[in-house]
């Protein structure tokens, strides 16, 4: 039941990038499908019991994505998807660091971040469809980054 309610929640929010989202919500939509797929390869075992190098770096390489993203477009929602990713990132450190940590705590760190980070994917799009509709423009942070002349 509950990879039907995560698959679910992902086909959801992944639609609503795709579909409503500009170039960022498209992305992160991108990423985050990368990522459960190359998760479900890099998992070793049924559970959570061994630290799973793989999946810590799946999670590192979605956070840096995360990151880019942040900081190439002018959007307030990837800021929260990046600390919720970090978070994940965290879960996998503080396993690799307490061996004696129950496997469920590690399990749950791992993963509750996910549906949060679904949930403001969606918001996201949602904004960018509502924001395409009143002909607003969003500025990207690279005008800061320019030369000056």
């Amino acid at each position: 039941m509950h990879f039907a309610i995560a698959y679910g929640t992902l086909l959801l929010s992944c639609s609503a990038a795709f579909l409503l989202g500009g170039k960022p919500e498209r992305l992160t939509a991108l990423a985050c499908l990368s990522a459960v797929l190359l998760t479900r390869l890099a998992k070793v075992g049924g559970d959570f019991v061994d630290f799973q190098t793989g999946i810590l770096l799946v999670d590192l390489a979605l956070l840096m994505t995360f990151v880019a993203i942040a900081l190439a477009y002018d959007r307030f929602w990837p800021i929260p998807v990046c600390a919720l990713q970090l978070i994940t990132v965290g879960g996998h450190i503080l396993r690799l660091v307490a061996q004696d940590q129950h496997p469920l705590i590690y399990e749950t760190m791992v993963t509750a971040p996910y549906y949060p980070i679904m949930a403001l994917l969606a918001w996201g799009s949602i904004r960018a469809w509502a924001r395409g509709r009143s002909g607003a423009q969003p500025r990207s942070l690279q005008m800061f980054f320019r030369p000056f002349a």
